[in-house]
């Protein structure tokens, strides 16, 4: 308190709301500070995005070819380890172009106006050495919900790999409708190299 007396006559002790504002304002610049320091180890990383789906009663398999992805990840301190990704709609390509733009549209991923999937940690937990879970928000079409995803991190001779597997049920985010062609579950794999 010895830098906030000085700002008063010796004689006189500021007033208790002002000590108080003071430290207040102390605070919020040294959380300012440290949410930024935070934002700025994030590292880009390279991503492979797999999923499958049930179509007419066959595996229909596909992948989404742009994926902007940050990562801030030390296995010593997982409670400040950070995963953000960004996926572009437009990028999906399940090996028919006709399909593909199908599902671009407003009645699936209406990538018009919801170009971008989501993705952002909020809580990353270690299991053992190499297996890990997280707690993401997942949106898409505008709506999030929260997955828990168990995923490996090993190291490699490049750096680092972070491999998980997962499903969503696509109705929780409105692709589509029920029908008995299409099958709810989608099951999703992802691959980031840093």
């Amino acid at each position: 308190m010895g830098e906030v007396s000085m700002l008063f006559p010796a004689d006189k002790k500021p007033p208790l709301h002002m000590m108080y504002k003071f430290i207040f304002q102390l605070l919020a610049v040294w959380l300012i500070t440290l949410q930024a320091l935070a934002q700025s180890d994030m590292i880009k990383a390279k991503t492979d995005i797999r999923f499958t789906i049930k179509n007419a009663g066959l595996n229909v398999e596909g992948t989404f070819g742009e994926a902007k992805t940050t990562i801030r990840f030390d296995e010593q301190n997982p409670e400040f380890a950070a995963f953000a990704a960004v996926v572009t709609v437009g990028s999906i390509n399940t090996g028919i172009r006709a399909r593909d733009r199908h599902l671009l549209k407003e009645d699936y991923f209406h990538a018009a106006q919801y170009p971008d999937i989501q993705m952002k940690s909020r809580k990353i937990s270690r299991k053992d050495s190499q297996h890990w879970e997280g707690e993401f928000d997942l949106t898409i079409r505008g709506i999030t919900k929260t997955l828990t995803i168990p995923f490996t991190y090993r190291k490699t001779a490049e750096g680092t790999l972070f491999s998980a597997q997962f499903s969503l049920n696509r109705l929780d985010f409105q692709v589509g409708t029920s029908n008995w062609l299409m099958g709810d579950e989608v099951k999703v794999r992802v691959r980031i190299e840093h």
